[in-house]
């Protein structure tokens, strides 16, 4: 059989024709890749000696109905069942922690899936365009739930409310309200949940959500102001980016970082003030905000990434504290400098 097995490695699998095999016990690592587009292959049987499988092993197996993953590995990772289209249901083991992105994106007659109360995160567009995917049994151990994870699943598509909440995670809203008040069962607004949503103008976030992850909030070009909740730490990369009618922000005193382009190319944005609770700055926080021309930073803020205010108004003053992290940013980007404090 066409196995090249290394040191315990299966490198690549030659497809022979085949249709049913079983992987050798020798094996303990599966390569990246080396199943992929093996599309006569139909079962696969994969030992308990195996501990890993990399990215994208079997992607591309269009004639795969049936695999069998032991309960020695712990991760499905990157692509690995991507494009196995004839796959109608999978048993995923109790060892699994984490199911990586686009783990089963298009496996389009997937009916079912039981996650294990192992599992603690699905990662962007896992199980994407799975169009049959009807029934989905997700655990209490699920703390993260990526981008488009369900995205195009008959059980997306029928779910019953506006809100996709699963343990307290926004992962997306699905309804067409423009103003949207967030249940006080979130605790988490999900990645991208309201991404490109053009209608939103405002929204009212409670106190339960501590955590906005990046893009949740991302070319809602709309959205013309946002209070965000005391109960919030961090502001994560491109929370808001693109927000171009975003006019008021106020972020509260409990946020110690302002994540990597954050509020990138909120054009309407002319003024804001950072608490004294902030430490960090990251890289093109503020980038292309055309009309930012004043920003009050504390002396709390010990770190300001590079381009962090490159592109805003040519009037762009940063009034702060002498002799702060903020004071030696505008004289080393030739903006203009108010001293306060």
């Amino acid at each position: 059989m066409g196995f090249m097995i290394t040191g315990g490695i299966l490198v690549i699998y030659i497809e022979e024709g085949v249709t049913e095999i079983i992987i050798p016990d020798t094996v303990k690592y599966i390569e990246e890749s080396a199943f992929s587009d093996c599309s006569s292959l139909t079962s696969v049987t994969i030992p308990n000696s195996v501990k890993y499988i990399g990215k994208n092993a079997f992607s591309g197996c269009s004639s795969l109905t049936s695999i069998t993953l032991p309960d020695s590995i712990s991760f499905i990772c990157q692509g690995t069942f991507k494009g196995c289209s004839s796959i109608t249901n999978i048993t995923i083991p109790d060892s699994v922690i984490s199911i990586h992105s686009s783990a089963f994106w298009e496996c389009e007659n997937l009916e079912s899936i039981v996650i294990p109360n192992s599992v603690i995160d699905i990662g962007d567009c896992a199980f994407e365009s799975c169009k049959r995917l009807a029934d989905i049994t997700i655990p209490t151990s699920v703390e993260y739930i990526g981008s488009s994870a369900f995205h195009d699943t008959e059980w997306l598509n029928n779910y019953p409310d506006d809100f996709v909440i699963v343990n307290g995670i926004l992962t997306v809203y699905k309804g067409n309200a423009t103003d949207v008040v967030i249940p006080n069962s979130v605790t988490c607004i999900g990645e991208d949940a309201f991404y490109e949503y053009t209608n939103l103008t405002r929204i009212t976030i409670p106190d339960s959500v501590t955590h906005i992850e990046g893009g949740a909030f991302g070319n809602c070009e709309n959205l013309t102001s946002i209070i965000i909740p005391n109960s919030v730490t961090t502001i994560e990369p491109y929370t808001f980016e693109e927000c171009s009618s975003l006019i008021s922000i106020v972020i509260p005193d409990s946020v110690i970082n302002i994540g990597e382009c954050a509020f990138n190319n909120c054009s309407s944005l002319t003024s804001i003030t950072i608490p004294p609770s902030v430490t960090s700055i990251d890289s093109g926080a503020f980038a292309d905000c055309k009309n930012l021309s004043d920003v009050v930073i504390p002396d709390s803020v010990t770190n300001i990434g590079s381009y962090a205010f490159d592109e805003c108004s040519e009037n762009l003053t940063i009034h702060a504290p002498k002799n702060s992290a903020a004071h030696k940013y505008a004289l080393e980007n030739g903006i203009d400098f108010k001293a306060i404090g």
